[in-house]
């Protein structure tokens, strides 16, 4: 009622209000929307810097993990699927798991997965199965699944998400990137929530990266400089 009182004020007539009502519905909810967006980051922002908001290891409570780390990780394929190998035909040493299959990467996926099996800086890297693996929640409800986990070296990891070009610039998008940018100033506020005992330990930075077809390389390498 209220932003139809302004319009009225305005000069615009009733049967202009009427015969754009529609539109004027769908520009309020766009309106309301990024308000409310705007003021829940503001709210994640502020809880983040007095510490309210950390990076944490959900469990299902209690003082020591509740779950055990995967030794294995099942996927469904075919008898003669074809798996992810170097443009040589070589087999990719520095993946997590054992081997990866085609399928499971898109073009911009699987570009990025070669170069990242190219790259001797990268201990090991894994690409995430889609809203199962690690998640990320930020000031809107529906968590972020990013896209792939790097090692750089032994002292940095590397979170990546990857965006093709038709989406540069949504909302969606554009949210991702400003999550994972300030996660990557925060990640240290960490708290413990139980010990895992791995072979080159837990004491590591982070860096969350948003990473788009049309310039990645560059993203990517300049992700490694910050993080070096």
């Amino acid at each position: 009622m209220e932003a139809l009182e302004k319009l009225r004020k305005k000069g615009v007539m009733e049967e202009v209000l009427y015969n754009n009502r529609l539109f004027l519905v769908e520009s309020l909810k766009t309106h309301l929307k990024k308000k409310v967006h705007d003021i829940s980051e503001g709210i994640f922002r502020a809880k983040l810097k007095k510490g309210d908001v950390t990076f944490r290891l959900v469990t299902a409570g209690g003082k020591e993990l509740s779950f055990e780390i995967a030794r294995e990780l099942q996927v469904l394929a075919r008898k003669n699927e074809k798996k992810l190998v170097r443009a040589d035909g070589l087999p990719i040493e520095n993946s997590l798991f054992e081997f990866a299959f085609e399928k499971d990467f898109n073009n911009l996926e699987k570009d990025f997965a070669l170069y990242l099996a190219d790259d001797q800086a990268i201990s090991w890297w894994h690409r995430m199965v889609a809203r199962q693996d690690y998640a990320l929640q930020g000031w809107q409800r529906n968590k972020v699944y990013p896209d792939f986990l790097a090692c750089l070296g032994d002292k940095r990891l590397l979170v990546l998400e990857t965006k093709g070009l038709q989406l540069k610039g949504n909302e969606d998008t554009e949210y991702k990137r400003r999550l994972l940018d300030l996660l990557s100033e925060y990640h240290e506020t960490a708290v413990a929530a139980g010990e895992i005992n791995l072979k080159d330990g837990l004491n590591k930075s982070m860096t969350l990266t948003m990473l788009m077809e049309d310039d990645w390389r560059e993203k990517y390498n300049k992700a490694k400089q910050s993080a070096a």
